[in-house]
């Protein structure tokens, strides 16, 4: 008596991903782009159905966001792009626990985080000389972006 109408009549309703509803069929049906904007390879990387590899590679990655995002801020040397990193870090690592489903949490360790800071570290060393934090943090930011891009 509580389920709606059209269910009780046999027709189901279509449940859909929000991804689906507000991403355009054109870039949708690339998947290096869509895996970028709506997924993060990290997610829930700690269920025993994933290799360790992966486990590892995905936590050794979170701990590097957040040493060398406080590093970035702890030395002024980029602070905007240690605070992005250090917001990113946090909530993959509730991401890989499978915790965090709050959405702007979600949005916060989408794979497109991880370009855009890229492309904040290229433009920092571009600008204001190489700084091997900023370097590393920017290789791991392009890393992070390319991992996403290709998983699935």
């Amino acid at each position: 008596m509580n389920e709606p109408e059209r269910t009780r009549l046999g027709q189901s309703e279509d449940m859909y991903e929000p991804s689906e509803r507000i991403m355009p069929d054109a870039i949708a049906n690339i998947e290096p782009i869509n895996n970028l904007l709506t997924g993060n390879w990290k997610e829930n990387a700690f269920a025993q159905n994933n290799t360790p590899a992966k486990q590892l590679l995905a936590f050794a990655a979170i701990l590097g966001y957040f040493y060398l995002g406080g590093s970035a801020v702890e030395s002024k040397a980029m602070v905007p792009l240690g605070a992005v990193t250090l917001g990113y870090a946090a909530s993959s690592l509730l991401g890989y626990f499978g915790l965090g489903n709050a959405p702007i949490g979600k949005l916060m360790r989408v794979n497109m985080v991880s370009v855009l800071c890229a492309v904040m570290g290229v433009c920092s060393i571009a600008s204001s000389g190489l700084d091997l934090h900023i370097a590393m943090l920017t290789v791991l930011h392009l890393f992070d972006a390319y991992t996403g891009a290709i998983s699935s």
